[in-house]
């Protein structure tokens, strides 16, 4: 049934005034509208020497002759030189030889405060490293009195957070071993350490645990806290999972309604009586899977009894657990139940705004219900609260239909206009943005999320979308397109900058197209743009875990069902690489009759597990709930976001994004824009 959803004109038609009257980016291009910044070899050079001799240093490997020469070079670069506090921290501390003024040392880096996060971490590093060389020269006097090894003891009593430090324990387990066990200096270190874990609510690792004298008192604590626990823990988890496991098959081989209702009652049992003893986050995950397969087979009653179980604890998988409660009224067509759900457990708007999927299923609710004027407000603020969320799309798409707007002109009277004035009219700090360009291009997604971050203390509003947009404008011309992406994701996130038709251009590039189109004749180029940014992020080197290589994440065996004696090597080869992907892509729209939702899933998963998926849980004729049925996470999301980004593209390249499908057919092969 066609929804009927009325929305107020006048407000849409008022922004849409101002949006066409705003001089249009597209015509002016992306690269006149942000400042030239010029990064020379010798800087990615020096960047990159930082980036490794820091990454040695966290595992406490330090060579001081390649720091020197760090060192002197960062002296000489004004864009680096405020980490040299670093490098020369580290020579000052290879001075240093007397114990006594290795603890100076150490006391002096741990009172220094730095407002700059990546100082911040870099003086951490340096800590780590004396209290490291502490234990170290420490455990050269072994030998010393009593009343040297208490006044030692106290002082790592004081610090104790920074020297049972993790990359410390194997030091401090042969500090230990210098006593002999049982000896009075060897009890105090070891009530030392023991109150550090007491203190802190947590236990030692065993191996320290053979080399520390432990009191009655202490025993009890750790086999308390954790070590007989665990063990406990193990015991019952496992059952649980036998009778999971029971349960699945049960329900898997469609025995009758008793049996199916029989072995779920016994696994819900067997956890309430035992949940004391269970590992609560692994057991109610087990409860939520479990209770979600029973709903995509119809058992809601079952399934919602186990929804309810884990909404009583308002700890682990609350948020997943109420979308599923939530759904399983919708596959029923009982909206009422739906949307009252989140009244019943005290969700508030803001619950809502950061739910996407939530918030459209509720605007979906009301809109079936009749409340008609409340689907539209939910749809409208879903649209401005998460803007590059897949539903987001949709609400546009529903709110489109009986409007007299197309999607596009909805979507877009949602953006900010005021984007040229935040780039073009603010003073830019060069340094900066030299600073997280270079770490980006190297690959050092640690700094640039704490260049970000400073950033985010030091400027104000119009000040941040400047130098967030044109960070991420030149990370993308360096091909360093997922830094790119994350930082304006996080900035928008964090409700640092607006989304802008800008921000979007920067979001979606295109390379690679010329390629992309001419291997593309049987359906959509967009289709497969969208494809690759999703799989790789346009990084044509990219390897996944299980082996999948290049733009098109091709496994090898994939690709040589296309060409023979084709080397792995091969597969990092853009063009290549395209035409395997999108040949393997045009068997699968022909195998699913250009269903492209399957088409999508069987690319992600494996067409074995989409054939199997078809006969049990998409089964619907409504498309977005099959979407949402997919029961794979992964592949769920993976398939929301390339739709996502099909609709993207389409509005950037500024084709026509009118849906002249109905809602059940939201996204067919040209997924609702006309060809």
């Amino acid at each position: 049934m066609k929804i009927k959803i009325y929305i107020l004109i006048i407000g849409l038609g008022l922004g849409l005034s101002s949006f066409a009257a705003k001089k249009s980016v597209h015509a002016r291009g992306l690269a006149g509208s942000f400042e030239k910044i010029h990064i020379s070899k010798t800087e990615t050079k020096l960047a990159n020497n930082f980036k490794e001799l820091f990454k040695l240093a966290r595992k406490g490997i330090v060579n001081e002759r390649l720091v020197r020469k760090l060192n002197t070079r960062l002296h000489q670069n004004p864009t680096f030189k405020e980490y040299t506090i670093w490098t020369q921290g580290i020579l000052n501390l290879s001075r240093v030889k007397k114990l006594r003024t290795i603890k100076r040392t150490c006391t002096k880096l741990k009172s220094k405060n730095y407002d700059d996060l990546i100082q911040k971490e870099l003086n951490q590093n340096l800590q780590n490293i004396c209290f490291n060389k502490y234990i170290k020269r420490l455990t050269l006097n072994s030998g010393n009195s009593l009343r040297f090894h208490q006044r030692e003891a106290k002082y790592i009593e004081k610090n104790s957070k920074a020297i049972l430090f993790r990359r410390n324990l194997t030091d401090i387990q042969y500090f230990l071993s210098r006593f002999a066990i049982g000896k009075k200096a060897h009890k105090l270190y070891s009530q030392v350490f023991i109150q550090h874990y007491v203190k802190t609510d947590s236990t030692p690792s065993k191996r320290l645990l053979n080399y520390l004298h432990l009191t009655a008192a202490d025993t009890r604590f750790i086999q308390t806290k954790d070590l007989e626990i665990w063990k406990t823990r193990s015991v019952f988890y496992r059952e649980l999972k036998k009778l999971k496991g029971q349960a699945f098959q049960t329900v898997d081989t469609s025995k009758s309604s008793k049996e199916i209702k029989k072995d779920f009652d016994t696994f819900l049992t067997f956890l309430n009586k035992t949940y004391k003893y269970q590992p609560h986050r692994r057991a109610l995950a087990s409860l939520l899977s479990l209770s979600k397969s029973y709903m995509r087979r119809g058992h809601y009653v079952q399934a919602q009894a186990g929804f309810k179980r884990i909404l009583q604890q308002k700890k682990y998988h609350v948020d997943d657990t109420i979308f599923e409660y939530m759904w399983s009224y919708i596959l029923q067509e009982q909206y009422y139940a739906a949307v009252q759900l989140l009244k019943d457990y005290k969700l508030d708007k803001n619950f809502l705004y950061t739910h996407s999927k939530i918030h459209f299923w509720v605007a979906y609710s009301y809109s079936k219900l009749g409340y008609y004027q409340d689907a539209t407000n939910e749809f409208e603020r879903l649209i401005k609260e998460n803007p590059l969320s897949y539903y987001a799309i949709l609400s546009a798409k529903i709110l489109s239909q009986n409007s007299g707007l197309s999607t596009r002109e909805i979507y877009l009277s949602n953006l900010s206009q005021d984007e040229d004035d935040n780039v073009a009219n603010q003073t830019l700090d060069r340094k900066w943005l030299k600073r997280i360009v270079t770490w980006g291009t190297i690959h050092n997604p640690r700094f640039v999320s704490l260049e970000l971050k400073n950033l985010q203390k030091k400027k104000t509003y119009s000040q941040l979308q400047a130098h967030i947009l044109t960070a991420a404008y030149h990370l993308s011309t360096h091909e360093a397109y997922l830094e790119s992406f994350k930082i304006i994701y996080r900035s928008i996130n964090a409700g640092k900058i607006k989304l802008t038709e800008n921000t979007l251009k920067i979001l979606f590039p295109k390379p690679y197209m010329n390629q992309i189109k001419a291997n593309t004749k049987g359906f959509d180029p967009i289709i497969a743009l969208s494809l690759i940014r999703q799989e790789s992020g346009f990084n044509a080197r990219a390897r996944s875990h299980v082996g999948a290589r290049g733009l098109m994440q091709l496994m090898p065996t994939t690709a040589r069902q296309f060409k023979r004696r084709l080397k792995k090597s091969h597969l990092y080869n853009p063009n290549l690489n395209i035409q395997l992907g999108t040949k393997y892509f045009t068997n699968l729209l022909t195998n699913y009759n250009h269903n492209l939702v399957y088409s999508l899933a069987a690319y992600n998963a494996g067409e074995s597990r989409v054939n199997e998926w078809q006969e049990e849980y998409l089964t619907s004729n409504f498309i977005l709930e099959n979407i949402e049925n997919i029961p794979f996470y992964e592949t769920r999301k993976y398939v929301k976001l390339i739709f996502r980004n099909i609709f993207f593209y389409k509005m950037i390249l500024n084709e026509t994004t009118e849906d002249t499908a109905n809602l059940n057919r939201i996204y067919d092969i040209h997924l609702g824009f006309e060809s």
